[in-house]
Parts: structure tokens; C-alpha cells; sequence
């Protein structure tokens, strides 16, 4: 009882929807990344710390269109209650991270989402899960912090 068989193309809503969703965020994202009045953090000419935001908004932006032409390439598949719960435990997962990040840091919150998100979607492999969440989480931090200059939000109890 755990799917349900859609009619033939109907499954295909929701990931339309969601990827034309973040098309949409990611281009107003992006148009608006460009109103910068301030040109604060100008590291030469016009390269500052908003570079990587627009990188990965333009990234989001073609994976989006990506997304909503496989859609209608593929055939179509039943609906499933376990994926939506999956789907609908990463928002809440994310959202929680990205709330945690002001309160309790960068590195303090990175680690546990890390952790959580490929055990929600079924990977087991502790001693993988683990390394990539502290390997990515450091080489992130050394990046922004050591290399480009960006201070990340930091713990209230200990600073890195």
C-alpha cells in the first residue's frame, strides 16, 4: 500500500513543479545579487564574495531545466508515500540546518546535517558518511575562511 498508480503522466507534477520552483528562485536569486549598492568585500575589480553564490544560482538554474526535460523524456513511474516522507524529511532536515547555522556555526551545524542526510536517503556506510561530513566540512571552512577571505558564521561557545 505503499504506492500508488498514478495515471500516465501525473507524476510528473510534482518535480516539474519543484524545479521550475527553484528556477525561479535561483534567477530572482541572481538578478538580485546584481543590485549590490554597497560593492563591499571587493577583492579586485569585480570579483568579491558574491562570485560563488552566482556560480551555484547559475548552476541551480541549468540543473533546473535539466531536471523539468527529463521529466517529460521519461516514462512514467507510480507515486511512492515513502519518497514524499524521504523528500519531506530533507526539507525539515535543511531547514533545521539552516536555522542551526546562525545560532551554532557553520561547523558545528554542517557535521550533524552531513551525517543525517545520506542516512535518510539509505546509505549506510558509517565510516564514509562520517569522514566526508568532517573532510567536507574543514576543506568548506579553509576555503572561505583561509582562501577567499569570507568569514562563516561561527559558534557562540568556541571559534575555530
Amino acid at each position: 500500500m505503499s504506492k500508488i498508480n498514478a495515471p500516465q503522466g501525473q507524476n510528473r507534477t510534482g518535480p516539474v513543479v519543484l524545479a521550475l520552483l527553484f528556477l525561479l528562485t535561483s534567477v530572482i536569486m541572481l538578478i538580485s545579487s546584481f543590485a549590490d549598492p554597497s560593492h563591499t568585500g571587493r577583492i579586485r575589480h569585480d570579483i568579491g564574495p558574491n562570485i560563488y553564490p552566482r556560480i551555484l544560482l547559475v548552476l541551480m538554474a541549468l540543473l533546473s531545466v535539466v531536471v523539468i526535460i527529463q521529466e517529460f523524456k521519461l516514462p512514467s513511474k507510480p507515486v511512492s508515500y515513502k519518497g514524499w516522507l524521504r523528500v519531506f524529511s530533507m526539507v525539515v532536515i535543511t531547514t533545521l540546518y539552516i536555522a542551526a547555522i546562525p545560532a551554532i556555526g557553520f561547523v558545528l551545524a554542517t557535521i550533524p546535517y552531513l551525517i543525517l542526510v545520506p542516512l535518510l536517503a539509505g546509505y549506510r556506510r558509517y565510516v564514509v558518511i562520517i569522514s566526508v561530513s568532517l573532510i567536507y566540512t574543514v576543506g568548506v571552512w579553509l576555503l572561505f575562511e583561509r582562501v577567499l577571505f569570507i568569514i562563516l558564521p561561527q559558534s557562540p561557545w568556541f571559534s575555530f
